[in-house]
């Protein structure tokens, strides 16, 4: 079960990290040096379209299971994903393996859903992802924004396939630090919910349920994310592990800021959002909450521009 420790919302903290003279022109330039180069986007399971789909056999980072795959390349996950979630500290008692999540050798945790090796979904064909336009309604290139974004989740099952679809969606501006979208997403009526993901979030099932019956409708979330003026090409989104967000919209976007590799250790090792916003900004606050954690990543980075790069 997921810790939150404190009921902090970020969004109080805006005045502080506003960027009030630098222009947008500038910031934007700046911020180019940390996207994620295409490379480490496919190293990192970043949805990116491939032609070298291949048939084959997965194991799953969790459990070890071994996967199949379907012959469009989407996985067939059968059975349960039972793991320890996020350790590899063991200590040996008894002859038997200790896991340092919940001092026991039988898996802690339960999911429906399993993850590939390398999340291999640069074996799909991606024929459903869709990308925002390059252009304006008008024909015209617009100046490039940034943005954060962040989503939370479940796992719903349809169709004969399972996947993550979001509940719940945040997108800030950030150089008006304003929300450009603030949404629950509604369920597609042909899929349902077989797991909740409430240890991943803050949210019960009654509530996730409530905002998923008054939620934008999907495909409509996604045609105004890849469709409409909002979002373009040349944006830069930022956000902590995107992967698990854009894979859950069907959405490709290439221009990435992650904050979970912008601020590793210096030995690789990836860092939750809340350990890196107390750590880097000296904040504690309400993880997993859509609003907070588009806000935290945000901050983070322009909190870096400010130390590294004089921008005011």
């Amino acid at each position: 079960m997921a810790s939150f420790s404190s009921d902090v919302m970020m969004a109080d903290f805006v005045d502080q990290f506003k960027i009030q003279y630098t222009s947008p022109h500038d910031v934007y330039s700046i911020l180019q040096q940390y996207i994620v180069p295409m490379d480490e986007l496919i190293q990192w399971s970043y949805p990116v379209p491939h032609t070298d789909f291949k048939m084959g056999l997965y194991s799953c980072v969790r459990c070890n299971k071994r996967l199949e795959r379907d012959q469009n390349g989407y996985l067939m996950l059968n059975g349960k994903c039972q793991f320890h979630p996020g350790t590899f500290n063991t200590t040996v008692k008894g002859g038997k393996e200790i896991f340092d999540c919940c001092f026991q050798p039988v898996p802690c945790v339960e999911s429906y859903g399993h993850v590939a090796s390398e999340e291999d979904y640069r074996g799909l064909k991606f024929e459903s992802f869709h990308r925002a336009k390059a252009k304006a309604s008008d024909g015209t290139y617009r100046t490039p924004r940034f943005f954060s974004m962040d989503t939370e989740r479940v796992t719903v099952q349809g169709e004969g396939r399972r996947g993550q679809r979001p509940f719940e969606l945040v997108l800030v501006d950030g150089m008006t630090l304003e929300k450009e979208l603030d949404t629950p997403v509604g369920r597609d009526p042909r899929t349902q919910v077989i797991d909740y993901c409430t240890r991943f979030h803050t949210y019960d099932q009654e509530e996730v349920d409530a905002m998923q019956e008054k939620g934008m409708p999907y495909h409509r979330l996604l045609n105004v994310l890849t469709k409409s003026d909002l979002l373009k090409q040349n944006d830069i989104l930022i956000g902590h592990d995107l992967v698990g967000d854009l894979k859950s919209l069907k959405m490709f976007h290439f221009n990435i800021i992650d904050t979970s590799l912008l601020f590793r250790e210096k030995y690789g090792r990836k860092l939750s959002l809340s350990q890196l916003v107390k750590e880097e900004l000296g904040l504690e606050f309400k993880a997993h909450v859509a609003e907070n954690d588009a806000y935290a990543s945000l901050f983070l980075v322009i909190d870096l521009l400010k130390k590294e790069h004089g921008v005011e």
